[in-house]
C-alpha cells in the first residue's frame, strides 16, 4: 500500500487513479512540479565511463577469480534453465496453447492511424477491454468511484500499473505507469525513442510532458510522476469532454 499524495489516503501500490479523490496519481500534486524539464544525468540509465588514468589493472588472482566465478554462474543457469523449460513442456503437454503475447507500451514497426494502446480501439467496452489485458497478463485490481478500472501487469519487462478510464462503457483513456523509480530518467529517455520510432518525433515539450503530434483526436505523451516513475498517457478524441466534464462535477460536488 501506498499514499496518495493528493489526499494522503491508502491506495494499492499499482494503483495509477487514487480510488478517493480520483486524482491520478501519475502526476505532479499542485506546487510540486518542478520548473521546466527535468535534469537528467549526462550519461541517463548507465554508469559515466572512467576518468583517463583511474582505472587501477586487475591482478592476475582477480582475473582468475572471475573466470571462475563467471563459469560456475554459467552452467548454474544452464541448469535452471534446462530444468525450468522441462517442468514447463511436462506441465503444457502436447498441443498446449504457448505463452501470452508480452505488453509493450508501443508497437516494434511505425504506425499511422489512431494512438492506441496494444491496439485496443477506443470505445471498447469494459468487458471487452478486461478481457483484452487479462489476455496480456494484467490483473484487475478495482473499479473507482467514477467507474474506472485499475491494472497491474508488465509492459516491457517492467511492472506497470494501468488505469482503463472510460466515457459511459466506451475506453477513452489509458494511463500507464512504471512502477520501479526512474531517478536519472535513462527509463524515460528509453521509452521516449520507443514511441518515436512508433509514432515519429514528438511535436511539443511543454514542462516536463512530452507530447506526440495529434492524430484525429487522440494524442499520446509521457511524463514522470513526483515519484519519478515513468507515465504515459493515451488519450481518445471523446477524453477533453470527458475530462471537463469530471472536474466541473467535482466542481459542483464541493462547492
Amino acid at each position: 500500500m501506498k499514499k496518495c499524495p493528493f489526499c494522503a489516503e491508502e491506495i494499492q501500490d499499482a494503483a495509477v487513479k487514487c480510488r478517493y479523490c480520483g486524482s491520478m496519481v501519475g502526476t505532479w500534486p499542485p506546487g510540486a512540479a518542478p520548473d521546466g524539464a527535468e535534469a537528467h544525468d549526462e550519461f541517463p540509465g548507465e554508469a559515466p565511463p572512467p576518468l583517463p588514468g583511474v582505472a587501477s589493472r586487475p591482478s592476475a588472482a582477480a582475473i582468475g577469480a572471475f573466470v571462475v566465478i563467471g563459469v560456475l554462474l554459467v552452467v548454474i543457469g544452464v541448469m535452471l534453465a534446462m530444468r525450468g523449460r522441462s517442468g514447463s513442456d511436462a506441465a503444457a503437454g502436447p498441443g498446449a496453447a504457448g505463452v501470452t503475447e508480452a505488453a509493450t507500451l508501443a508497437p516494434a514497426q511505425p504506425t499511422s492511424g489512431d494512438y492506441q494502446f496494444l491496439a485496443i480501439p477506443w470505445g471498447t467496452t469494459r468487458a471487452g477491454v478486461r478481457s483484452r489485458l487479462e489476455a496480456r497478463g494484467f490483473t484487475f485490481i478495482e473499479t473507482d468511484a467514477d467507474g474506472d478500472d485499475q491494472f497491474q501487469g508488465r509492459v516491457d519487462g517492467r511492472d506497470a500499473g494501468l488505469a482503463a478510464m472510460y466515457v459511459g462503457d466506451g475506453l477513452a483513456k489509458f494511463v500507464v505507469v512504471m512502477l520501479a523509480a526512474d531517478p536519472s530518467g535513462g527509463l524515460l529517455e528509453l521509452f521516449k525513442q520507443n514511441l518515436a520510432r512508433a509514432y515519429s518525433q514528438p511535436a511539443k515539450q511543454m514542462g516536463i510532458a512530452t507530447i506526440w503530434p495529434e492524430r484525429a483526436g487522440t494524442l499520446v505523451w509521457a511524463t514522470t510522476s513526483e515519484a519519478r516513475n515513468v507515465t504515459v498517457h493515451y488519450e481518445a478524441a471523446s477524453w477533453p469532454a470527458e475530462s471537463r466534464r469530471r472536474k466541473e462535477a467535482a466542481a459542483a460536488a464541493g462547492s
